[in-house]
């Protein structure tokens, strides 16, 4: 058997339009993505999914999620190398060759592996990465990090029954805005320290969130050269500034504003003297802004 593997992984981050790349990026002709959030590099089980969500049900989110993805692949009647792949998930240990069987049989198309997780793996998995496909090319998506994590929060708070962000007290609120797995997705510099150690800078591209709602256009063109892929007009995907997967959230109180402008201030500073560009300009403006009202 021929193993396949993606050319390329987005790795997040988290609620910064990794849905939209997904969607724009499948309508061009030289691109086939994943379905999104395969979890292949960051899930530490290799247990079959159905033994592990028979095993911890709900609280497992990964099965949870891939065992949802699996039915709903079969019910839409996917394509069949998904199909295949969600089967062999399901019942069998998760392993490269299982990983391939989703990438074959693309016909010379760059394929892609949407998982925003990837972002935060430990070093010791980038590493994996980089003996396992050292050529691949890395795509992170930044957003504002006190607006990225209000919107993750928010959607965290609305899901399962929960009140949503306008029926959480302070306390709780809080408690959630300082989840480790919730603060890791906006520690942009360490994440990028992380992946550059592994991986040339040429293989990895920073894009902003910014840039979908100002020049969408320019950064879809900008992710398919780093591809090295047609980036003309004729590839472009009409009304390429659909929102996609979006919600609405309750503006972000300024108290919690203030918190999260304060928290991560030297983020924002850091990646600006890194990346020294007009959005995270608007980021830093926007806190010194939000710092000024507070005092």
């Amino acid at each position: 058997m021929i193993k396949k593997y993606p050319g390329f992984l987005c790795i997040g981050a988290k609620k910064s339009a990794t849905s939209w790349l997904r969607w724009v990026l499948n309508h061009h002709p030289d691109i086939w993505t994943a379905p999104k959030e395969v979890h292949y590099f960051d899930d530490e089980s290799t247990d079959p999914i159905f033994n592990r969500y028979l095993k911890h049900g709900k609280k497992d989110n990964i099965a949870r999620q891939l065992i949802y993805y699996a039915i709903s692949s079969i019910y839409t009647k996917r394509r069949l190398n998904i199909v295949a792949y969600f089967y062999h998930l399901i019942f069998f240990k998760r392993n490269d060759v299982n990983y391939s069987l989703l990438f074959s049989n693309k016909d010379g198309k760059i394929c892609g592996d949407i998982t925003p997780d990837y972002a935060i793996i430990d070093e010791s998995k980038i590493f994996e990465i980089k003996r396992f496909i050292p050529d691949i090319k890395i795509i992170y998506l930044l957003r504002n990090p006190v607006h990225r994590i209000w919107s993750h929060v928010a959607m965290q708070l609305s899901r399962h029954g929960r009140k949503g962000v306008e029926g959480t007290d302070d306390k709780l609120l809080k408690k959630f805005l300082d989840r480790d797995n919730i603060t890791r997705h906006s520690k942009y510099i360490k994440n990028i320290s992380n992946w550059e150690k592994y991986f040339n800078k040429d293989q990895i591209f920073i894009g902003f969130y910014d840039q979908i709602k100002q020049n969408p256009d320019e950064l879809f063109k900008n992710i398919v050269q780093f591809l090295n892929l047609d980036s003309s007009q004729k590839s472009l995907k009409k009304n390429i500034d659909r929102k996609i997967n979006s919600r609405k959230y309750p503006k972000i109180p300024e108290h919690i504003e203030n918190y999260l402008t304060n928290k991560y201030l030297y983020e924002i500073l850091a990646l600006h003297k890194k990346s020294n560009n007009s959005y995270t300009a608007k980021w830093l403006k926007h806190a010194n802004q939000s710092i000024s009202n507070k005092n």
